[in-house]
């Protein structure tokens, strides 16, 4: 899969990492997704928690704890937000390609023809 033509989520202060900074922040190949840009934070708030010298008994309570909270809680909720929004929108291409090929049968189904203009927008809702 080609990664350098896919369209990323965009995060609401905007900012896209370089391949670069992925490179620099050893960013594992699987990772860089649609949702690269909301995992980076994650991935480094996650390094910073494990190189605590109390990890494992933080490990525990912050498990118990992320539920409400948790170190890396407010990283983890964009990521996986985004996450969940690029697998809904993996599910609705095939079904919208159906629409777009014949846009006889969407009108007859009172669908749009077209995937929405701004799906690329911030999955991440504050």
């Amino acid at each position: 899969m080609s990664h350098h033509h896919q369209k990323y989520y965009e995060r609401p202060d905007g900012y896209v990492y370089s391949q670069e900074e992925l490179d620099a922040h050893r960013i594992p190949l699987p990772f860089r997704d649609r949702c690269v840009n909301f995992y980076v934070p994650f991935f480094k708030c996650q390094q910073i928690k494990t190189d605590n010298l109390f990890k494992t008994a933080l490990a525990a309570i912050d498990q118990t704890l992320d539920h409400w909270g948790g170190e890396c809680y407010k990283e983890k909720r964009d990521y996986l937000n985004c996450a969940k929004a690029a697998y809904q929108y993996s599910l609705a291409v095939p079904v919208q390609n159906i629409y777009t090929a014949n846009p006889w049968y969407a009108s007859q189904e009172g669908v749009s023809a077209e995937l929405e203009k701004n799906h690329f927008s911030s999955p991440v809702l504050y």
